[in-house]
């Protein structure tokens, strides 16, 4: 990886070795992880050394390499490289004194699978040698076709729900992204995701009153000021009538902008297939809802770094004009949208996962969120979030 950028003619070829070889570790690791495998780690490992050798011929030949892709058979392997692939990776790791099972898994080809696969040997080839062949039908083929048998055999050979293969292989897509961004690979190797998509979460906004002067009432004191126990009683039995998560969160939004006596409510929710970006997907209190909802999206790392640092922990935030500047700032565009001088951030999560962020404020400039604000949101959001958990099965 650090030969990339002291080797800008190869950077192309090497970018995507690389690359291709964190998505498949990343692969590997979450099929693991969703079959309860007991060190998913050594999947990873095992994964991403698999194609270490097309690595050391790409680097030290690449015109070699080249003429390997187009080998179909060993016998054409070795008229170009002298010796088979398999061989040369067998010998190198070898000399190396890489991990046993990844020497013996070399050149072994992957076992097929009629039914679950049996042993824990089969499970370990399965598993690694299948998260590279399917990464290498994806990043080879623009046919989202290209890797349906390869996905096919990965479910017979592990057996799990066809919904819960399609989240592993989500968050697998995801992570290969997210590492491959971490070294610093941003061209695009693989085109398609590893599964379907999951369906979105969404909420379906609200409609919000105003009075004639065209701006919402915020004068009159809310009622978990004025009914504090009957409010959060109702909000209570609505989150306990809430059937899904799309339900619930409604609930949590709706009831800020109502019963807490915030102005603006919003929710955005980070994309199932790149959690690096964040998808605005409901607000309350606002004339124009599309625009206020496009200005959460973007890339987190890049333009929304304060979202960031708020998705990283687990209590709401109060952000003001003193803290909106420096390194953990809001973007241009979300500032000349809102127009907000302060607001409250709180990362919801279900687990330890954050899946999306929560932005309450009392209007556009000069109004101010208050201490009292704070304290009120958090009597609503940690019902909320032990709702989330429990209606998820975390709790």
């Amino acid at each position: 990886m650090e030969q990339l950028e002291n080797q800008p003619d190869r950077r192309p070829l090497l970018g995507r070795l690389i690359a291709k070889a964190l998505f498949a570790a990343a692969h590997a690791s979450e099929l693991g992880v969703a079959m309860n495998y007991p060190q998913p780690g050594q999947l990873f490992s095992a994964a991403l050394l698999y194609s270490f050798a097309d690595m050391v011929i790409a680097y030290q030949t690449p015109d070699l390499f080249q003429a390997l892709t187009v080998a179909q058979t060993p016998d054409d392997e070795v008229e170009i490289l002298g010796v088979s692939r398999a061989c040369f990776a067998t010998a190198l790791a070898q000399t190396w004194v890489l991990p046993a099972g990844l020497v013996d898994l070399i050149g072994t080809p992957m076992p097929t699978a009629k039914t679950k696969w049996q042993t824990d040997q089969q499970l370990f080839m399965g598993l690694v040698a299948g998260s590279n062949h399917l990464i290498e039908a994806m990043a080879d083929s623009p046919n989202s076709a290209a890797a349906d048998p390869i996905r096919r055999l990965l479910q017979r050979g592990t057996a799990l729900p066809e919904q819960t293969l399609q989240d592993a292989l989500t968050r697998a897509f995801d992570k290969g992204r997210q590492l491959s961004r971490s070294v610093g690979i941003t061209e695009t190797v693989i085109t398609q995701a590893s599964a379907p998509a999951p369906v979105s979460l969404t909420v379906s906004p609200k409609v919000h009153l105003v009075l004639p002067n065209g701006q919402p009432d915020v004068q009159a004191a809310p009622p978990i000021q004025t009914r504090p126990l009957e409010t959060l009683q109702q909000f209570q039995t609505s989150l306990l009538a809430a059937k899904d998560l799309n339900n619930l969160l409604s609930v949590l939004v709706n009831t800020l902008h109502d019963g807490g006596g915030f102005s603006r409510v919003a929710l955005a929710l980070l994309n199932p297939g790149d959690t690096d970006q964040l998808l605005g997907r409901v607000v309350v209190g606002v004339d124009a809802p599309g625009r206020y909802l496009a200005s959460f999206t973007g890339s987190l790392s890049a333009e929304h770094p304060l979202f960031l640092h708020v998705l990283k922990g687990h209590d709401p935030f109060m952000v003001s004009e003193v803290s909106i500047d420096g390194p953990r700032s809001l973007s241009s565009t979300f500032i000349t949208t809102w127009r907000t001088s302060s607001a409250i951030l709180a990362p919801i999560r279900i687990g330890v996962r954050p899946i999306g962020l929560l932005y309450s404020d009392r209007g556009p400039h000069p109004n101010q969120v208050s201490s009292q604000d704070l304290q009120a949101l958090q009597l609503f959001f940690g019902q909320a979030i032990l709702s989330l958990n429990r209606l998820a099965g975390v709790l």
